[in-house]
């Protein structure tokens, strides 16, 4: 065991516990306004939250006072431009409402889940009694199987009438990603399935294309284009349907993506990369589209009568006449 500490619940673990909180002084707001913790000695040292200013809990002599812990969400809100440190504030822990003297600040981190964010949130110490409930946090090298018989061994003769839930916290982050996973699943099937129709369209449009010009093509290469000029002129036709694609589809994309914005985690709708990976995946669709038809197209009229050296247009040199 590299750690541990005790609190009334882990984050991201589902649990919540809120309060009316607000500086010694001030009226306490009708409703909840703080996330609270009842955090134990070296609780964030386990969950390796920085301290940004003071100090930790030191031990069991914090359950005789009445201190608090804020993290900066809380100190920015409601003391802006200030250190809190050695400031109180009055919080409805218990009947009546508790003075409570700030003697530490730690960085903010998700106590709910992970699309929350940060909120304005109040530790205070374990052993002072605020809170009944309690969980172990434990840092410990080691396969989670190992670690976990370890603590039940240790842990279950205290209380054998209790069954202990051992919970690896990564664990934990993952079931609060369900949603997400789903509709990355979801949404990436559906890209797959529409890059695939946008595929077969513009083959279908650009074979299309390619076949009414075949004559067009014969009559080039008979008079000496090479096959990348033919090839070219097939994908410019490509390029032009993709920049009109682009044009029309960027701007409503990126109008859409805003009412969906609540789904996303981690990333924003507008993300310049996201689309300039999208524009990229489809102009890479609409090359390879444009290529095989032409390159089939080439490749059978090289191989047809036209081109062998008794047709009548083969071996014709063009020259321009003289400008008058």
């Amino acid at each position: 065991m590299v750690s541990a500490s005790i609190s009334s619940h882990t984050p991201l673990s589902g649990s919540r516990w809120t309060e009316a909180v607000a500086p010694k002084g001030h009226r306490l707001p009708d409703r909840d306004n703080a996330i609270l913790i009842a955090a134990g000695p070296n609780f964030f040292g386990t969950l390796r939250t920085p301290l940004a200013a003071g100090r930790d809990f030191s031990g069991r002599a914090d359950g005789n006072g009445n201190v608090a812990i804020v993290n900066q969400k809380f100190a920015a809100r409601y003391f802006p431009g200030r250190n809190p440190v050695g400031e109180y504030l009055t919080a409805t822990v218990s009947k009546p409402p508790t003075d409570l003297q700030i003697v530490g600040v730690v960085r903010d981190s998700s106590t709910i889940n992970l699309r929350v964010g940060a909120r304005p949130t109040v530790y205070v110490p374990y052993f002072r009694g605020f809170s009944p409930f309690g969980a172990l946090e434990i840092r410990a090298a080691g396969s989670l199987s190992q670690v976990a018989s370890a603590i039940r061994k240790a842990i279950q003769p205290s209380f054998p009438k209790t069954p202990i839930e051992v919970r690896a916290l990564t664990n934990q982050v993952e079931q609060t990603l369900i949603q997400e996973r789903l509709m990355a699943k979801l949404a990436a099937g559906f890209g797959i399935l529409g890059l695939l129709l946008s595929c077969v369209g513009l083959y279908g449009l650009l074979a299309y294309s390619v076949v009414r010009r075949t004559k067009e093509i014969g009559v080039r290469m008979a008079l000496g284009a090479r096959r990348s000029s033919v090839l070219w002129m097939v994908a410019w036709g490509a390029l032009r349907l993709l920049a009109i694609g682009v044009a029309i589809g960027v701007p409503i994309a990126w109008a859409l993506s805003r009412r969906v914005a609540s789904m996303f985690f981690g990333l924003q709708p507008t993300d310049p990369g996201v689309v300039a990976t999208a524009v990229l995946l489809l102009g890479t669709a609409a090359m390879i589209a444009a290529y095989v038809p032409a390159r089939f197209e080439f490749t059978r009229l090289k191989q047809s009568p036209m081109m062998s050296p008794s047709w009548p247009l083969s071996g014709v040199r063009w020259q321009r006449w003289p400008a008058t």
